[in-house]
């Protein structure tokens, strides 16, 4: 065993990331308010596919859902952000020090009316971007648009049309689109860019999990992550026969890892969609990521985003400069409480950042 067989590759979903920011600790235990390293941007809030786990479309969870009009209904330019807001966030950003932007839902980001427009004025920025889509509409026009792209996660979640149709509820001829589309990123080979599948496990293509694996691997993206529908009651919205086929399979789809791609997945991921906040005490989360919805308001995460009293600030009336360091913001840390939150699948970042702020940690010998 020597230093040189560490790997770099394959830590991209590292809760550990905080521990490259030492700045940012620092400026917290100061007191100091900091920009976020992220943003997370809902610039659309409608959908094309209505897949059966989307979170935004069971307001049940939710105390305000998203405002989705149903497939084919939609008006063009009346549900995402409005576009005066949208192509001002680049420059935004650059002047508030955030240096890097994830493009997500919400609604389907590439069918946002103005997306062509917000890449172009995006791409005048040395701002990393991060995409999650369904694909179905990623086109190579699009594709030819994206500059700096650091990582972009395919919500494929089958590998069969059949399938694909069922959990997407979307014609089976979308499958072969969505897979033109992921082979036309892979091709394009962008710089310093990972490309992941993401594949929500439900009762209708559990039976695809460990093939998924080998497809997407023989189609040359770099990982695919297994993850759950978000279910308070911490099954998944799955049967316990179905939970215990999905870790057997994912265990095997393991195996399936090289250097040139990964597998990720934990079924920790139902626990923390039912565990209450209790083990941990801070959201250091909040510090560095934030998400803003296709309203213009800002929410410390994805998880409380379109919450009743979650805002930290309201792009409409204010820059994101001006709510790093507004009263507004410093009033909604000193009074956030973790356990008011919903159940927090990003409990291992808060609990590692809560780690990092602790001055004296206990028995430090015991590595």
């Amino acid at each position: 065993m020597k230093l040189s067989d560490i790997r770099k590759d394959g830590n991209y979903y590292s809760a550990w990331k905080a521990l490259h920011q030492s700045d940012g600790i620092q400026a917290i235990k100061d007191g100091v308010m900091i920009a976020p390293k992220d943003i997370q941007v809902d610039l659309e809030a409608f959908c094309p596919h209505s897949c059966e786990f989307c979170s935004y479309r069971n307001v049940n969870w939710q105390d305000h859902g998203m405002d989705f009009d149903e497939p084919g209904k939609r008006v063009a330019g009346e549900t995402g952000l409005p576009k005066e807001l949208a192509l001002q966030l680049p420059q935004q950003m650059h002047e508030a020090g955030i240096p890097s932007i994830e493009l997500t839902g919400g609604g389907e980001p590439m069918v946002y009316p103005y997306i062509s427009e917000f890449l172009q004025e995006l791409g005048k920025y040395p701002i990393e971007l991060a995409i999650v889509t369904n694909g179905g509409s990623l086109n190579e026009n699009l594709r030819s648009q994206l500059k700096n792209l650091k990582w972009i996660r395919f919500s494929a979640d089958a590998i069969t049309a059949k399938t694909h149709s069922q959990v997407h509820r979307v014609p089976e001829s979308v499958f072969d689109v969505v897979q033109k589309n992921i082979k036309g990123v892979v091709s394009k080979q962008f710089q310093d860019c990972k490309v992941g599948i993401s594949f929500v496990i439900t009762e209708h293509n559990y039976h695809e999990i460990e093939g998924a694996a080998a497809f997407y691997k023989d189609l040359g993206v770099d990982n695919i992550r297994y993850t759950f529908t978000y279910d308070p009651e911490g099954k998944g919205a799955l049967s316990p026969e179905i939970i215990r086929h999905a870790e057997r399979a994912m265990n095997n789809a393991r195996a399936l890892q090289d250097e040139d791609f990964k597998v990720f997945g934990t079924m920790r991921r139902l626990e923390f969609y039912s565990q209450p906040n209790t083990d941990f005490h801070f959201c250091g989360y909040q510090f560095f990521t934030w998400a803003i919805g296709y309203d213009g308001v800002v929410y410390p995460c994805c998880i409380m985003k379109y919450h009743k009293g979650y805002a930290m600030g309201d792009l409409r009336t204010e820059s994101l400069k001006e709510i790093v360091n507004s009263d507004r913001r410093q009033r909604f840390i000193e009074s956030f409480d973790v356990e008011d939150c919903k159940s927090c699948w990003l409990r291992d970042k808060n609990q590692f950042v809560e780690y990092l702020l602790t001055d004296s940690p206990q028995h430090v010998n015991f590595v």
